[in-house]
């Protein structure tokens, strides 16, 4: 059931599509395991006695006031409507300015949107219209689709590397109020470091018939928490991140055999970080055994793209960021990644009639994120995974 204000928002913009005479219907947009911080609906606009039908998404926040006393959820709304209505079309305006060679497209329209707290929505285009097509979350994705999420993340970070050079100002106001929400909340960062040691026994379990591996991560353990406090150092900051690129984050169209092309939801999550957060967090929920150990393949692509970006617009690629400085990120902080599958991995993998709400998760006032990464009975699937990554990531001493 849409609130007047959601009511009126969908028949001013059907009005503005041509819709006179028209009906409204809602339905249920994802099933249980496939978003969090919300719920989604599919809205469709039908005239009345004609074929002309037009549909919508809208997104609604969270209204549970024990998720909402344990996740910031305003703050994540109030984020991505900032991406969607300052960010985005600053970079679209940056990019056609300078003509840069590979600009970054790959965002839906948000068509309104209100911030009003506990009643939090956005209205955007239904992109499914176009074509495109959203992976199974349970599946990784072969190597024609990771290259095109890789290149897709160098343009969107190159247009970040280039505007700090060529219009600080611009940059500087953009970042002014992106700094990571999730760190300035002491309940959830209370959270997540109780929830690393989990992690950590799950990671160790995973590996115990691998003495090596167990080596490695009972060292790193040590050193976890300055490896995160390095992460949100000021100087590894580089760029904008969309922050939570996963499968159900991403949309594909597929117009023919060889014409591949892609789109990000959701940026409740954008930040200032180091580009290899978005490389890290991608490419372990997405990766198959082969690609993982092919990694560099993948990284020489997402550089790729920044070089010929940077160099497109007269920025020295080698002296703003050169490869050997995208290596020391990816060495020193891609082990994070790591130990944010082993829970976030378990979740997406989930089969819907297994997945639970965050409504579900915090019923009785259960903390969150001991319910999120509670250690439980791992599909085989998931170990094996989980495994893959960890071997990769110490056979290559990056942990």
């Amino acid at each position: 059931m849409l609130t007047d204000e959601q009511t009126a928002l969908v028949e001013q913009i059907s009005k503005k599509n041509g819709f006179e005479n028209f009906s409204i219907t809602v339905e249920q947009g994802s099933n249980k395991g496939d978003n969090y911080l919300g719920n989604i609906f599919l809205i469709t606009v039908k005239e009345n006695d004609e074929n002309l039908k037009k549909c919508f998404i809208l997104k609604c926040a969270e209204s549970n006031e024990e998720v909402r006393k344990q996740m910031p959820i305003h703050d994540a709304y109030e984020r991505e409507v900032f991406l969607y209505q300052t960010v985005l079309p600053t970079f679209e305006e940056f990019q056609k300015k300078y003509n840069m060679k590979y600009p970054f497209k790959a965002f839906i329209k948000l068509l309104g949107s209100s911030l009003e707290k506990n009643k939090e929505f956005l209205l955007m285009e239904n992109i499914k219209d176009q074509g495109f097509k959203m992976l199974n979350r349970k599946k990784t994705m072969d190597e024609k689709h990771i290259a095109l999420v890789m290149k897709e993340l160098g343009k969107l970070h190159s247009v970040s590397l280039a505007m700090k050079q060529l219009e600080p100002d611009t940059y500087q106001h953009l970042i002014k109020n992106l700094d990571d929400y999730f760190m300035k909340n002491k309940n959830v960062m209370d959270s997540f470091r109780k929830s690393f040691g989990i992690t950590f026994d799950i990671a160790l379990k995973l590996v115990k018939d691998n003495p090596k591996a167990t080596k490695a991560i009972t060292e790193y353990k040590q050193e976890f928490h300055k490896t995160l406090e390095d992460l949100e150092d000021e100087k590894n900051r580089l760029v904008i991140v969309h922050g939570d690129a996963w499968c159900n984050n991403m949309m594909f169209k597929y117009e023919d055999p060889n014409n591949l092309s892609m789109c990000f939801l959701d940026w409740q999550i954008s930040k200032i970080a180091s580009p290899v957060s978005d490389l890290f967090y991608y490419f372990f929920s997405a990766a198959s055994k082969p690609i993982l150990d092919d990694h560099r393949i993948y990284l020489q692509l997402y550089y790729k793209t920044i070089q010929e970006n940077l160099e497109s617009v007269g920025c020295n690629a080698q002296a703003i960021f050169p490869f050997k400085l995208l290596q020391e990120h990816w060495e020193k902080f891609a082990k994070i990644g790591v130990f944010m599958s082993v829970g976030m991995l378990q979740a997406f993998l989930k089969d819907e009639k297994d997945a639970k709400s965050f409504v579900e998760m915090t019923e009785g006032g259960q903390n969150l994120m001991d319910q999120f990464w509670k250690d439980e009975e791992f599909s085989e699937e998931y170990c094996q995974r989980m495994r893959d990554i960890i071997f990769m990531m110490v056979e290559n001493k990056y942990i």
